[in-house]
């Protein structure tokens, strides 16, 4: 595991990119697992006292589990199951008895917990383990946004960690640059994590930022065109928008001729316009008599529009977007047509489909047309970046660093301080609530969040 601070101005401010990979640097063998150098690593990060310092924080790289933690998750998985077990013998024997009929055998406690535990299977005791350790490397991760608070002007996420609905309660709403990649895949096998599937209400946070630049968001394995064109119309300064589907789509095409498949020898038709709607009442996938996948939607974006000026005060416009990039879309005409009159880069890559697309004459003078190649598909790619550079310090010499800087005593006072108040505070949630520490989220309304209660659960 590695943490690169790199310092961007003269206030000492910069970004830290955080891998979620192990480090192959330990003799110990439980080095291996990214669970085990997280926690490594967030301390080093407390001690350097480089979080808020921190305006740009990116979370990238594979996730390695620690399958040696399957005996520990069983005993703590097996013993919540053998409660359900015992409740469930208590209950039908206390109603047993009021009916007058034969109660079932007493399950005692020896008997419930090894009966549970050894009809367990394997896959199930593995799933479980890998459900607690991804929950902990999230915790780790808003543990450090919030300790960065409102300085955090941009967050990546590039980790095959999957990302997690809880992420974005806790980013502050000032943020500027947001770039989630719900899909990323390093091709290692031991990160197979069957994640589960993110849905439109799971991102419904991303509604309350508004002051969001630039925003991308690719991977998608599901349409969520109409939360994310409100997410644009609420934010009056996003100029740079990027939407990346985690599959090709698939199309029949009309009358017989098939659409054409964007990439480098593709050339947009300046004659051709479609005079038909290829969507599904405005949801954002393709009406599926044309095929399968997901489709630029003028319908969308129009919907999307009425529901935002019903709750603004003041009147929309045109959509703020100079720069829009699409990458496995279904793409015509229709989007263009109204709203898009800022727009001055259009990027259409590689698994895009050309569905009767073209810019009237307004757009096709000052739009910049850009298409074919693949968009990365975990960019912003971050390589292993070295130490030697000016401004490039490994997370092991941050000590070194912050002297360098000669931090304020107030500031190094004041994250010895909150540790040392975590420790007098009581971890008493135990082990029934390890699941409802991942979904501690941040109030809407700015309520303030237990650091304290949640540090005493990382660091114990």
């Amino acid at each position: 595991m590695a943490a690169v601070f790199t310092k961007q101005n003269e206030n000492g401010e910069g970004q830290l990119v955080l891998f979620t990979y192990p480090s192959t640097s330990d003799d110990d063998e439980t080095s291996q697992s990214s669970v085990h150098n997280l926690t490594k690593t967030f301390k080093n990060l407390l001690a350097g006292g480089v979080l808020n310092k921190t305006t740009h924080l990116i979370i990238t790289g594979s996730w390695v589990f620690d399958d040696k933690k399957i005996s520990e998750i069983q005993t703590h998985y097996g013993a919540l199951l053998s409660r359900d077990a015992w409740e469930k013998n208590t209950n039908e024997r206390a109603a047993a008895a009021q009916n007058n009929r034969k109660p079932p055998p007493y399950l005692s406690p020896g008997k419930r917990i090894m009966g549970i535990v050894r009809n367990k299977s394997f896959g199930s005791q593995r799933r479980a383990a890998r459900i607690y350790e991804r929950s902990i490397g999230i915790r780790y991760v808003v543990a450090i946004i919030d300790l960065i608070g409102n300085n955090l002007k941009s967050f990546t996420w590039a980790s095959e960690l999957p990302f997690h609905k809880s992420l974005l309660f806790h980013l502050p709403r000032g943020i500027e640059t947001l770039d989630i990649n719900l899909n990323v895949s390093s091709g290692n096998t031991t990160a197979k994590h069957h994640s589960e599937q993110l849905t439109m209400e799971d991102l419904q946070p991303l509604c309350e930022f508004r002051e969001l630049r630039d925003l991308r968001i690719v991977g998608m394995k599901i349409s969520f065109q109409p939360l994310i064109w409100e997410v644009v119309w609420l934010n009056s300064k996003l100029e740079e928008l990027e939407l990346g589907m985690a599959e090709n789509p698939t199309a029949k095409g009309v009358n017989g001729k098939a659409w054409t498949v964007v990439s480098k020898d593709w050339y947009p038709n300046d004659d051709f316009t479609n005079n038909g709607y290829r969507g599904q009442d405005g949801a954002g996938p393709l009406d599926s008599s044309f095929g399968n996948g997901e489709y630029l939607d003028a319908l969308t974006i129009r919907k999307a529009r009425v529901t935002v000026a019903q709750n603004v005060s003041h009147s929309l416009g045109n959509l703020p977007i100079l720069t829009l990039r699409l990458c496995g879309f279904v793409v015509d005409d229709m989007p263009f047509r109204q709203y898009f009159e800022k727009l001055e880069c259009l990027e259409l890559y590689d698994g895009c489909i050309d569905a009767g697309f073209t810019l009237n004459n307004y757009l096709a003078a000052r739009v910049h047309l850009v298409w074919g190649g693949g968009i990365e598909e975990s960019a912003p790619i971050i390589p292993h970046i070295s130490t030697t550079r000016s401004g490039d310090v490994n997370i092991l010499e941050f000590a070194e660093m912050m002297h360098a800087l000669q931090m304020e005593d107030e500031e190094q006072s004041e994250t010895r301080s909150v540790l040392e108040s975590n420790g007098k505070e009581d971890g008493d949630e135990g082990d029934e609530n390890t699941h409802k520490g991942t979904h501690r989220f941040k109030s809407r309304f700015k309520e303030t969040f237990d650091l304290k209660a949640r540090f005493t659960e990382i660091l114990d």
